[in-house]
C-alpha cells in the first residue's frame, strides 16, 4: 500500500505533498483518538507554517482509484530539535475527538442532563446531542456521522463543565455501551471560513463485521503475516470491582456498587479494584464494574503483527476499503516444531480476533508498513 502525506490549513486548502519528510506515520483507532506524525528539516518550506500551530494532517492511500482519505488531524504539537544532526520539525496530528476534549458541557446552573431514572434514552442519542450541541457553539472540525441507534439505555447528569469527550467516552465504556470512531471526509465549509469540517464521528451498538474472507496467516495458508507478538498479561486482572458514589462516605449520593467473579476468584484468590468515575448514575456505575469483570476476571490477551507489505494487493487487504477498525477477522499462526515430523505443522494460534488499532509507518517512498493490535473477540 502507498500513502501521500499533504499538509493542509485550517481551511482544508491544501500547501505540500511534504517532500523531504521523514518519520512518517499515522495510526487508526476505535473509541480512542486516530493519531499522525511527520518530521521536516528545519529549512523545509513549510517548516514555519508548521510552527504556527494551525495546520491539518491529510493521508490517502494512492495505491487505489480513486485515492482513498485514510486520516485528517489537525496539528498538536510541533517541535523543533537542532545538533546532533537533528535539524528537524517533527509534528504530531489528532483527529476531531481532540476538539471534544476542549469543548464543555453544562455551563450553567442546571447543568447538563440527558434522560431520567423513570425515562432513559439510547447512548447513542446522548453521544448526538453532544455532538450537536459542540457544533452549536462553533466550528469544530468534526460533524454528525452515521448514529445507529443503540438498544442501550442510560440516562446521565447533572454534569457542569464537563469535558464533551470525556462524556462520550464514558458512555461507552459500560458493559453494553455503543462503539464509536472518527472517519475521514473530505473538507466541507463551516460558518467561519478560517476553519472547516475534515472528520465526521460514527456510533453504533457495534462498529465492524465479521471478514471470514480475509483471514491473516503466518507460517502457513495465505502466508500474509510476517511477525507477531502474544502478551499476556495480569497487570489488570481482577475478580471484586466498586463504584464509590461522590462524596462518599459523607454525601449521600448513591450507593456503592460492586460486580464480582466467583470462578476467577477461586482459580486466583481474591483480587480487588476501586474504579475510578465521574458516572453519578447508579445504573451506569454498575455497568461500568460490570464491564471490568467482564473484561478483567481473566488474563488479557493482545496481538500485534505485521502483516506481508504486497503492494499487487493479491494477498493483503486493504485499510478502509476491504477491513477496517471494529472488524473481526482469523488470525492463525503455526510453526514446524523442532524435531518434529517433517511437513506437520504446529498450530500455535487459532482465533477470532477485533481489530482496535492500525498502525502504519511510512518509508520515504511512501510505501506503509502496518501493524495491527487486536484481541480475542468474545
Amino acid at each position: 500500500m502507498a500513502y501521500q502525506f499533504i499538509l493542509e490549513d485550517l481551511a482544508g486548502r491544501a500547501l505540500s505533498d511534504l517532500p523531504g519528510a521523514t518519520g512518517k506515520s499515522f495510526a487508526r483507532a476505535m473509541l480512542g483518538m486516530s493519531t499522525g506524525s511527520v518530521t521536516v528539516p528545519i529549512w523545509h518550506e513549510q517548516a514555519d507554517f508548521m510552527l504556527g500551530g494551525d495546520a491539518l494532517l491529510h493521508v490517502s492511500d494512492t495505491s487505489v482509484y480513486p485515492h482513498l482519505d485514510i486520516f485528517r488531524g489537525r496539528l498538536i504539537t510541533a517541535e523543533e530539535n537542532a545538533g546532533d544532526g537533528k535539524d528537524t520539525i517533527k509534528a504530531s496530528f489528532a483527529d476531531g475527538f481532540w476538539t471534544l476534549m476542549k469543548r464543555l458541557c453544562g455551563k450553567s446552573t442546571t447543568g447538563f442532563s440527558q434522560g431520567t431514572a423513570s425515562s432513559m434514552v439510547a447512548a447513542t442519542a446522548i453521544i448526538q446531542s453532544l455532538i450537536n450541541a459542540t457544533i452549536a457553539e462553533g466550528p469544530a472540525g468534526i460533524r454528525l456521522g452515521s448514529i445507529t441507534a443503540s438498544p442501550a439505555t442510560a440516562y446521565t447528569g447533572p454534569h457542569f463543565y464537563k469535558k464533551i469527550g470525556e462524556l462520550i467516552a464514558e458512555l461507552s465504556a459500560v458493559l453494553d455501551g455503543p462503539d464509536w470512531r472518527v472517519d475521514p471526509i473530505a473538507t466541507t465549509a463551516t460558518s467561519n471560513p478560517a476553519l472547516c469540517d475534515y472528520c465526521e464521528l460514527v456510533a453504533a451498538p457495534a462498529l465492524g463485521s465479521y471478514l471470514p474472507d480475509h483471514p491473516f496467516e503466518f507460517g502457513d495458508g495465505r502466508l500474509n503475516v510476517k511477525s507477531y507478538n502474544r502478551v499476556v498479561s495480569n497487570e489488570g486482572v481482577g475478580n471484586a470491582f466498586y463504584s464509590l458514589p461522590s462524596g462518599f462516605p459523607d454525601a449521600g449520593n448513591g450507593a456503592v456498587v460492586t460486580a464480582t467473579d466467583a470462578s476467577s476468584k477461586a482459580a486466583r484468590g481474591l483480587l480487588e479494584d476501586v474504579v475510578p468515575t465521574d458516572l453519578t448514575v447508579d445504573t451506569l456505575r454498575q455497568q461500568l464494574v460490570n464491564l471490568h469483570i467482564a473484561v478483567r476476571a481473566n488474563p488479557r490477551q493482545t496481538f500485534t503483527f505485521k502483516p506481508v507489505n504486497d503492494l499487487s494487493g493479491d494477498r493483503l487487504p486493504r485499510l478502509r476499503s476491504d477491513y477496517d477498525v471494529g472488524d473481526v477477522i482469523p488470525f492463525r499462526a503455526a510453526f514446524t516444531r523442532a524435531g518434529g515430523q517433517y511437513g506437520v505443522l504446529d498450530k500455535r494460534v487459532d482465533i477470532l480476533a477485533r481489530i482496535f488499532q492500525v498502525e502504519v509507518t511510512v518509508d520515504e517512498e511512501g510505501v506503509g508498513q502496518p501493524e495491527f493490535t487486536i484481541s480475542p473477540s468474545n
